[in-house]
């Protein structure tokens, strides 16, 4: 039984979950992120009435008197994070490109919070190390959450469904293999896996889905589902970003280019960040 792991599953991919268990070859644990876990709930009384916390007092003129202690002590998390993540980027950005592993980026929206992700990307094109590598800010911090080496060996590529939150992941030493993610608390969150691995010794083709065996008309459903769900993608190319439609067509996906897009240099991507 094929299970998809829905943790942060965008509403695109939703559609095709629904679609997979209506025949019976996938059950699917649905799990929704509870939003509230850090929101502060009054109190009650004991009288049925919520105590609101250190409410300001009223000078008798109608107007509030502030609390003095309630200055920058009392900064909530979500405001300190609308100026520490762009200081955190540039801090990031600097150190790539001192260290010489990337020298052009760019900024996209992927998951649901309102901070962006950080995309970075090494002009070299170099295939013996990591050229493309996609941050993200949790937690006051920055994480990274993926890396690859430059778009092109053995199927290697990362490319961003940016209105559905997810990134793909792509490569295979044999075959072919992409895991398609959300972003769950600073780390990757795999919503789905297809591989398709060609076997040397019997020259069969083995099909699988989230690591389980699969048919291959499984399979090509899987596939079907995905194009017809999932919006436009942008690769991360060497040179630039390369934005894609998706259809389907003798017997695989099919990338269509639509349009590019240019990266940042350092200069210009820490005027984006502000």
């Amino acid at each position: 039984m094929h299970k998809i792991k829905t943790a942060a599953m965008a509403l695109a991919l939703s559609l095709f979950v629904t679609g997979l268990c209506a025949c019976g070859t996938v059950s699917v644990d649905v799990t929704l992120p509870d939003k509230s876990a850090e929101a502060e709930v009054p109190e009650d009384d004991g009288k049925g009435d919520l105590i609101e916390e250190e409410a300001d007092e009223d000078d008798g003129k109608g107007d509030l008197v502030e609390d003095e202690e309630a200055d920058d002590s009392k900064v909530t998390r979500a405001a300190a994070a609308d100026f520490s993540w762009m200081d955190l980027y540039v801090d990031v950005v600097l150190d790539l490109y001192d260290d010489g592993k990337a020298d052009q980026f760019a900024l996209m929206y992927i998951d649901d919070d309102e901070v962006p992700e950080l995309i970075a990307v090494s002009s070299e094109g170099s295939w013996d190390k990591d050229q493309v590598f996609v941050y993200t800010f949790y937690s006051d911090g920055v994480t990274e959450l993926v890396s690859d080496i430059a778009p092109g060996m053995e199927g290697h590529y990362i490319g961003i469904f940016e209105e559905d939150n997810i990134i793909e992941v792509s490569g295979a030493v044999a075959g072919e293999r992409h895991q398609y993610c959300g972003i769950d608390k600073g780390k990757l969150d795999p919503l789905l896996t297809l591989e398709c691995i060609d076997d040397t010794e019997t020259d069969d083709v083995l099909y699988m889905i989230d690591g389980d065996d699969a048919t291959e008309k499984e399979y090509t459903s899987a596939q079907i589902d995905l194009v017809e769900n999932l919006g436009y993608m942008t690769k991360l190319e060497v040179d630039e970003m390369v934005v894609y439609s998706l259809d389907y067509k003798n017997g695989s996906i099919q990338m269509n280019q639509e349009f590019t897009l240019p990266y940042s240099d350092v200069e210009e991507i820490i005027d984006e960040i502000g």
